[in-house]
């Protein structure tokens, strides 16, 4: 053990004197108690937009020596993927992950599971002798256990695992022998070869896989350290509870517990809670226009025998709701009658990345922000703009322009991820409609 650690101290120096020729800045850690294995440094990598302090894990010599032989300078972060890319080398290695997991569900982070055609096995686990090649002229593409330089990179391209760190169980999709212009045509390469071959093993033996999006190791942070508006944190809860009585619309709720239980997929439970809004939309556009007609009804200058007085309440009937007749306008009528501004601008100030998601205009192109000086009327109706037009994106498959590029928000893609922090923000919104919606539970209806 002695020895190992002798040999692991002298590779670590000549990485050191490797990263400085190839101009790779590497460093001390600057959070040394955060329990990440490994021997004190990290290295500054970008992905093209901002760089990230990488902690290394280097635990055996012979993966250090490696680690050091695979390094190179152009080596870069994979823009929104689990992965890294080295563009003079041809090459591009990434995380993938069954179709349809989450990585959040999985007991030890991401998972993907070789068909059993290809790696005779219940599954492939850690077996460097494993795995699936496929060829193309000069392209091959592999999934096998990570390279020695991934697994050295992978504190922050893997999720945390419970028992922390034991990164045990993760394949990696390898592609090399391709000439790579830049980062955003790697990318590209990454997005169209890996769909390829994910669909070749599809169709000739049922086990596709998806490209992992990088863990947002920022916002985990600041959720162990500041907590999070979803969690119920405190002393025990007194019981017995009140129980509201509450008597909820029964397809509001089925619609309602279809995104709870689809939350794994942002996508699918958004527009499962903007189901739950769309149920009321026509209650609340018909219940402003009974407001005003009720309001013109009492005023003691109405005559019901003057025509021109029936004719004016018509029209104001018809005016109102012309006016809410859009679906956005639906929506903001719904809001305005059932959400409390107040307890709304309280539910996003409590969630401090929910806040600051809210208020990045660069995390979901083309949707409003939500700015915190908004309040009152004026924070319902943005967040009414904001839901709606997130809705558009996904249903209608319109996206927004990004550096000259259309960001779509596809299933699978960064952005799509970043939905997430929108669910809790319109679940909040569909629990208000519903609640202010409900009638009294009778029991001694029959």
């Amino acid at each position: 053990m002695e020895h190992e650690h002798e040999q692991i101290k002298k590779q670590v120096e000549i990485l050191k004197v490797q990263a400085s020729d190839l101009g790779l800045n590497l460093s001390a850690r600057s959070q040394p108690g955060r329990g990440l294995p490994g021997h004190g440094l990290s290295l500054h990598l970008s992905d093209g937009a901002r760089a990230t302090e990488v902690p290394l894990r280097l635990e055996k010599s012979s993966s250090v020596s490696q680690f050091i032989d695979e390094l190179s300078a152009d080596l870069s972060l994979i823009p929104g993927y689990a992965g890294l890319i080295q563009i003079k080398k041809g090459y591009i290695e990434v995380i993938i992950e069954d179709i349809g997991s989450s990585h959040t569900s999985q007991r030890y982070g991401y998972s993907y599971t070789l068909p059993r055609q290809i790696s005779g096995d219940v599954g492939l686990r850690k077996r460097a002798s494993s795995g699936v090649t496929a060829k193309a002229s000069q392209l091959t593409v592999e999934i096998s256990s990570p390279s020695a330089l991934f697994d050295g990179l992978g504190s922050r391209l893997c999720p945390p695992p419970m028992d922390y760190f034991a990164y045990d169980d993760y394949l990696t999709l390898k592609i090399s022998g391709v000439k790579i212009c830049d980062l955003p045509h790697g990318v590209k390469l990454l997005e169209e070869i890996g769909n390829s071959f994910s669909i070749d093993l599809d169709v000739r033996f049922g086990g596709g896989f998806s490209i992992s999006p990088r863990f947002d190791w920022e916002k985990f942070w600041d959720r162990r350290n500041e907590g999070s508006a979803s969690r119920v944190a405190g002393s025990l809860i007194d019981q017995p509870l009140n129980l509201s009585m509450n008597k909820y619309d029964e397809l509001a709720t089925k619609y309602y517990w279809h995104g709870r239980r689809s939350e794994s997929v942002p996508l699918a439970a958004f527009l499962a809670y903007y189901q739950v809004l769309e149920y009321y939309f026509q209650r609340y556009v018909r219940e402003d226009a009974i407001k005003l007609t009720r309001i013109n009804l009492k005023s003691p200058s109405f005559m019901v025998e003057n025509d021109d007085n029936i004719a004016r309440l018509i029209q104001i009937f018809e005016d109102e709701v012309r006016a809410k007749s859009s679906e956005q306008n639906k929506l903001t009528a719904t809001m305005l009658n059932c959400v409390d501004p107040e307890l709304l601008a309280g539910f996003i100030s409590c969630d401090s990345i929910l806040a600051r998601h809210l208020g990045n205009k660069d995390r979901l192109p083309g949707v409003p922000t939500v700015p915190s000086k908004l309040s009152g009327e004026q924070l319902v109706e943005r967040v009414s703009e904001r839901i709606y037009r997130l809705r558009c994106q996904i249903v209608h498959a319109k996206g927004d322009a990004r550096d000259g590029k259309v960001v779509l928000l596809a299933p699978g893609t960064p952005e799509a991820v970043g939905v997430r922090e929108d669910v809790k923000l319109v679940s909040h919104v569909a629990q208000a409609v519903m609640i202010a919606s409900s009638t009294s539970i009778a029991l001694d209806d029959r």
